[in-house]
């Protein structure tokens, strides 16, 4: 099963929920990497024994938040205690920061709990990178006034809909899952921003060579990483990792303001309230994720 190279191949073989949570774990280890590259570190091969030290999940933290963790031992070796007390010191800083946690101590990331560890990754991938790069777009939250997971997901799909409207598509997203198994919402997504890509996904092909095309372009042209491949999106898509990899795109939008000229988009889902101008996203903004 050649997934990681974009073929989906053997996929079919797997049951829905074992290719969302391979997708999951391969989109969370390429955003680890992503960030652990862009702090000049080395990337990991596999996302929960990595964080065992608490050594990577401390670059990690101080890379997305731009503050260092005290006391962190850098070269734990095979010492429990030393990387427990990694452990520790990571959980309480990203508590310090508002990230929330629940049920998660140092012990279950060393003993490598699977289920508490990806929870670990998605509220550190929520809170400093989906929620900082939709802080303009979401305009409800929670008492605190933080946007949730909700929100979230309702804001990506109105700015879904906003760049499918700037290229004449007809066609609205009402999920982040199944709605992207075609190619087509995220081959127009990648055409609003680079017109050149229209003639290509207009054109008669499969849905996974539109996936491939896609990804392949935004990476090239937008600086948008390749979190995920063809097969991982193909069929029965995982929500997480969508919504993580539409981030970057909305982070291109955020620096480089788009391409195409100013265009009216229809009312948002209810729920959803937005208001599109071209590329810029004018609403209320709550948090902007540390």
């Amino acid at each position: 099963m050649d997934v990681d190279n974009g073929s989906y191949h053997g996929l079919e073989k797997l049951s829905n929920e074992t290719k969302r949570d391979f997708a999951q774990r391969k989109t969370f280890l390429a955003f680890m990497n992503h960030v652990l590259t862009g702090a000049g570190h080395e990337p990991e091969a596999e996302p929960i024994s990595a964080l065992k030290s608490g050594v990577c999940l401390a670059r990690i933290l101080v890379a997305l938040t731009g503050r260092e963790i005290s006391g962190v031992d850098y070269n734990p070796g095979e010492n429990k205690l030393k990387c427990l007390n990694n452990l520790q010191l990571c959980l309480n800083f990203a508590r310090d920061t508002g990230l929330v946690l629940t049920n998660i101590g140092g012990n279950d990331i060393y003993e490598g709990n699977y289920q508490l560890t990806m929870g670990l990754l998605w509220q550190i991938v929520i809170k400093y990178h989906i929620a900082g790069k939709l802080a303009t777009l979401c305009n409800t939250g929670d008492k605190n006034g933080r946007a949730t997971e909700c929100d979230m997901k309702d804001s990506l799909i109105a700015w879904c809909n906003g760049r499918l409207a700037m290229v004449g598509e007809i066609r609205r997203v009402e999920n982040l899952t199944t709605d992207f198994s075609d190619g087509a919402v995220l081959s127009a997504i990648t055409a609003s921003f680079d017109p050149s890509f229209a003639a290509v996904y207009q054109g008669e092909m499969q849905s996974v060579h539109k996936l491939r095309r896609a990804i392949g372009r935004s990476q090239a042209i937008l600086q948008v990483p390749a979190l995920l491949s063809a097969g991982d999106i193909i069929d029965n898509p995982d929500e997480k990792a969508i919504m993580t990899y539409l981030a970057y795109f909305v982070a291109v939008e955020k620096t480089q303001k788009g391409v195409l000229p100013v265009v009216a988009v229809a009312e948002p889902s209810p729920g959803t309230r937005a208001t599109f101008r071209g590329t810029e996203v004018n609403v209320k903004s709550v948090e902007r994720g540390g």
